[in-house]
């Protein structure tokens, strides 16, 4: 079980990342945003697990 919470861990924080890149632009500031938030959330959650 530990080892799929770090691989989800790893895969929030590539998606955050992304996020934080994205909202760099203002072409696609939005998406950026969204994805940050999912990815927020995502980490909440496996946390809470």
């Amino acid at each position: 079980m530990s080892d799929v919470i770090q691989l989800a861990y790893f895969a929030v924080a590539v998606v955050f990342i992304l996020g934080l890149k994205a909202m760099s632009s203002p072409v696609s500031a939005r998406k950026g945003i969204v994805w940050a938030g999912y990815a927020m959330v995502a980490a909440t959650l496996i946390t809470l697990l």
